[in-house]
């Protein structure tokens, strides 16, 4: 974020700000739902929550990544 921030405060080409922008929020998308990948595994190892549900809820994260 920060260099983004030297991007945007140096005066940078708009389209290159943008680009990296895009891919910044690409990166933290995935480490989003790698996050909550861990946490559905961590209800699995509890019992906390049945491992249908979270095939299924993992399933509807990975489509959203893709």
């Amino acid at each position: 974020m920060r260099g983004i921030q030297a991007l945007i405060e140096g005066d940078t080409d708009c389209e290159k700000v943008a680009q990296q922008m895009a891919a910044a929020r690409k990166a933290l998308d995935r480490a989003f739902f790698a996050t909550i990948a861990c946490a559905i595994d961590h209800e699995i190892g509890s019992g906390t929550l049945r491992r249908e549900d979270a095939r299924r809820t993992r399933l509807r994260l990975a489509l959203r990544v893709a």
